[in-house]
């Protein structure tokens, strides 16, 4: 009898640690799969989408011979009034007094679509908003001295 239950034992043992085996092989592909997965659409959204690409903008930032995206010249119909207004440290609604906007949608709608909505010409609308960033000055900072 103490035979078979040691023969019984060392069976269960085999067969749990077999059933672990397969379960960590298992999940091993699993998490491979999801990683190519993740992987493969990053890729296509930044293949459909290269605008939005923060990994475009960062390579295109740090590629020698390239304007930097700060540079005034580089205002594109996508951008937002948002983005514009984070990239050269404009206040928030400085863009909107300047040009006047009721757009409700401010600062998130982009210079094309603003430009469509109010009938204007894309490239007027980019060069009257180059004038205006060009022109900003910093309030001065106040502080006891």
């Amino acid at each position: 009898m103490p035979l078979k239950k040691i023969f019984n034992s060392k069976i269960v043992i085999l067969i749990v640690q077999l059933s672990l085996g397969i379960f960590l092989i298992i999940m091993l592909a699993v998490l491979l799969v999801s990683t190519i997965a993740t992987v493969t659409s990053v890729h296509r959204y930044d293949a459909l989408n290269p605008r939005l690409s923060l990994r475009r903008l960062f390579i295109r930032h740090n590629q020698p011979g390239q304007p930097p995206i700060t540079d005034i010249n580089n205002l594109a119909p996508w951008m937002t009034f948002r983005y514009i207004n984070t990239v050269f440290s404009l206040p928030i609604n400085y863009l909107r007094d300047q040009l006047k906007i009721t757009d409700p949608r401010y600062p998130d709608i982009s210079l094309s679509k603003y430009a469509n909505n109010q009938k204007l010409n894309q490239l007027t609308l980019i060069d009257e908003v180059k004038k205006i960033v060009s022109s900003f000055t910093k309030p001065p900072v106040s502080g006891n001295k």
